[in-house]
């Protein structure tokens, strides 16, 4: 990835997504494609799409986390949630957010990759920069949140990626 300016996905003998390394990246075309790609791997839970009113949610071992409203022509579908390590927002002090304990720390030169329980019995990872201020240790309670680039919905069963 580091050297080529397109790159092509082959799967059973089949092209899934030819682009540059960074669109590939950022815009994988199915759930495998996104596993192919990142260090750490992109974090992955089963789930399905709630809407209720004007909140559109997923659900992480029954406690909801929001995601964007582009989602809502998926109400009740079922969904593979993937999660960029680098696009998992952490917080002490933020009111929202899926609450996480940190398990592990682990610096690696110029990131920071957390190691999260959640209260919703998930693990998962996020990756800081290590020049952030205020890295959690570990054993702390943590707010997290998920950017919106770097978060995906894919169908179960197709393993395609949902666009809202």
């Amino acid at each position: 990835m580091a050297l080529a300016d397109r790159i092509a996905v082959i799967a059973n003998g089949k092209f899934i997504q030819t682009a540059t390394p960074e669109d590939i990246y950022l815009n994988p075309v199915t759930l495998g494609v996104a596993r192919l790609f990142g260090d750490p791997s992109i974090n992955t839970a089963d789930t399905k799409v709630e809407v209720a009113g004007k909140a559109v949610n997923i659900a992480l071992g029954g406690v909801k986390v929001p995601v964007d409203d582009a989602y809502r022509q998926f109400d009740r579908r079922d969904v593979t949630l993937g999660v960029r390590p680098e696009a998992v927002e952490i917080n002490v002090a933020k009111s929202t957010g899926l609450m996480a304990k940190v398990m592990a720390v682990t610096p690696l030169n110029e990131r920071t990759v957390l190691l999260l329980h959640s209260e919703g019995r998930w693990e998962f990872l996020a990756s800081l920069p290590s020049s952030a201020i205020n890295i959690p240790e570990s054993g702390a309670e943590v707010k997290a949140t998920f950017a919106a680039a770097g978060t995906h919905l894919f169908d179960r069963t197709t393993a395609e990626r949902l666009h809202g």
